[in-house]
């Protein structure tokens, strides 16, 4: 566990040095174990990042190889799909469609240097009145829909690079009523881009409440990583002469998220700022930096599990009645969720048994590996014999 400690420190101090355009002092580095930095630092999709602060340091060639491939490799994912995002946005705009660049789109422009903040895909707010239309695009232009006309996004991939997600909504009811509610008239917090008639963005501070709401999201269910940290950091340190934190404060205090923005905040600036040095957390501090650590990019599934029996549990039932009600809720799943996932179940409910039948079967071959693993997460917590 110490060791694994060192090693969470050692991510910290070369993303400060990265983030803060700071010298990396060699003999600080020349004993860390690079191997399992470079293991942990990928699981929270930070190699490229890292490598900004690896770099002309006087590491060997052979150590600094793989580091030197991540940050090419996000160098160039980001120039090509910004590219293909420009074409895509000027289709949108000769078309009348309204669109909104999310998260990392905007993100990565504030890093210190271009490729520093990894990139998976874009995400685009649109009218969804295009869907169809936006559909045939893509899809003329070599996309193939993962995911189309479900939840709240339309998933469009072409390997080995390019991955775009369209939202026609920010969240789903069955995500986070407050969130959900906040959010259903989201055109209505958005602004028209300089120069542009139908691309919009929000206001600093509502980009910044959205990204914390995002972060939220999964943080609750799965976990959410390290990269809401250095994200946190990056654009407050970017805004910190004009950013309305009392707006921020006030906003927060509606969807209930004073406290994770609050913690992100302060735990981004004890972790990276120039002067940090020995991380003097405390003990809510040191849970939630370890929660996100254990989380990786997108989130933990044991985490997961955890995270909705402990809601379960907030029903005040005991732990064995809970372990049944979860599994019950994993294979008749609620009709909100029904309603944001299988659309077609919902509006002819008469064939939802169908469904339950499908995931059953869908969960014993397909996905029997998952599953396996989920059933072990549940009984690892609860488990069917306890010790005496």
């Amino acid at each position: 566990m110490e060791n694994k400690l060192f090693i969470i420190y050692d991510l910290i101090y070369l993303l400060k040095c990265a983030l803060n355009n700071q010298k990396t002092d060699f003999q600080r580095v020349s004993n860390m174990d690079f191997t399992q930095l470079f293991s942990l630092a990928d699981s929270h999709k930070l190699t490229a990042c890292v490598a900004f602060a690896l770099e002309n340091i006087g590491l060997d060639d052979e150590t600094y190889k793989p580091w030197k491939q991540a940050k090419s490799m996000a160098v160039r994912k980001n120039l090509l799909l910004n590219n293909e995002r420009n074409q895509i946005y000027a289709y949108m705009e000769d078309n009348k469609i309204l669109h909104v660049s999310l998260k990392g789109i905007i993100l990565q422009e504030i890093y210190p240097k271009f490729g520093m903040r990894e990139m998976g895909d874009n995400d685009i707010l649109f009218d969804p009145t295009y869907q169809e239309q936006m559909y045939d695009y893509m899809t003329a232009h070599g996309y193939h829909a993962e995911i189309y006309k479900r939840v709240n996004h339309d998933e469009y991939l072409k390997p080995p690079i390019y991955n775009f997600e369209f939202h026609n909504a920010l969240f789903l009811k069955s995500d986070n009523e407050k969130l959900y509610e906040y959010y259903l008239n989201v055109v209505d917090r958005l602004i028209t881009v300089a120069d542009k008639n139908y691309e919009y963005k929000f206001s600093d501070e509502d980009f910044y409440i959205y990204n914390i709401a995002h972060a939220y999201k999964h943080y609750s269910f799965g976990g959410t990583g390290l990269r809401i940290l250095t994200d946190t950091y990056v654009f407050l340190k970017a805004k910190k002469d004009t950013l309305d934190i009392a707006y921020i404060e006030r906003e927060c205090e509606k969807i209930d998220l004073t406290d994770f923005e609050f913690m992100c905040r302060t735990l981004s600036q004890k972790l990276f700022s120039p002067d940090s040095g020995k991380y003097d957390l405390s003990e809510k501090e040191e849970q939630f930096l370890n929660r996100i650590i254990m989380s990786g990019a997108y989130g933990n599934q044991d985490l997961g599990v955890e995270s909705k029996l402990n809601k379960l549990l907030e029903t005040g039932e005991s732990a064995k009645s809970v372990k049944w009600k979860y599994y019950f809720k994993r294979v008749f799943v609620p009709l909100d969720f029904i309603k944001d996932v299988y659309p077609f179940y919902y509006k002819h409910k008469i064939l939802i048994p169908i469904l339950w039948i499908t995931r059953i079967f869908k969960a014993v071959t397909v996905n029997r590996n998952r599953i396996r693993a989920e059933l072990k997460a549940v009984d690892d917590k609860y488990p069917l014999n306890p010790p005496a």
